[in-house]
């Protein structure tokens, strides 16, 4: 959350109640591919794909998978989004992959993570935020045309592109993941890639125990 001041923006922090906690991966565990759904039938605009648009990002997600090399694909599971919209998500992934192992979102977000030696994010919003201050190895991809960036994220976001955590196309995210699924843990936890994602953090996702403290200060600077 930010408080915009005339000519500022200063960070508040993050306030969702799943970051509190740690949250382990598993090493040696598969990669979770997480979901978005949007209703069929536009009645806001936002930066985010409307309507029939979804059926291009689903498409993008499909170009990932079928990128990967089948070994990485046989432990990867797609956790889909527990809201359909009519859309019949299951039913596209199990006639696009048959064998894909898939998550119909039921189960806990914190559990699936814990299972995964990395997340794989597929849009813009706060769930790669949860899993960034958990300190879970991630790769993200999108659309960018999709997902449009004010320009002083387009600075952070460049940050972490640079170290291979963020991806402007689905072939390119598969690639480095494939390059990396060996080790994930050396690649994530290399100086270059956790100073990116802490500088993400402190901004987008700042994390602190004394939220209100934060807060108040946060205002009052605001308006200095």
């Amino acid at each position: 959350a930010k408080i915009n001041s005339p000519g500022s923006k200063v960070s508040i922090g993050m306030f969702h109640h799943s970051i509190n906690g740690k949250v382990r991966h598993d090493k040696k565990g598969g990669a979770i591919l997480v979901e978005l759904k949007i209703p069929r039938y536009s009645f806001h605009l936002n930066a985010v794909p409307v309507s029939s648009q979804w059926l291009s990002y689903f498409n993008e997600q499909t170009v990932f998978v079928r990128s990967l090399p089948y070994d990485i694909q046989s432990k990867l599971t797609v956790r889909l989004f527990c809201k359909d919209y009519g859309w019949d998500q299951l039913q596209r992934w199990t006639e696009e992959f048959p064998n894909i192992s898939i998550d119909k979102g039921s189960e806990k977000f914190r559990k699936v993570v814990s299972k995964s030696r990395i997340f794989i994010g597929t849009y813009n919003a706060t769930t790669y935020l949860e899993v960034f201050n958990w300190n879970i190895p991630t790769i993200l991809f999108w659309n960018k045309n999709h997902w449009e960036l004010e320009k002083d994220a387009e600075v952070q976001f460049k940050e972490l592109e640079l170290v291979g955590v963020f991806h402007n196309s689905p072939e390119s995210a598969a690639i480095h993941l494939a390059n990396i699924w060996n080790d994930v843990d050396n690649w994530w936890y290399s100086d270059s890639v956790q100073m990116a994602v802490k500088g993400f953090c402190h901004i987008y996702a700042h994390n602190t125990k004394n939220q209100v403290d934060r807060m108040k200060f946060c205002i009052k600077s605001a308006h200095v």
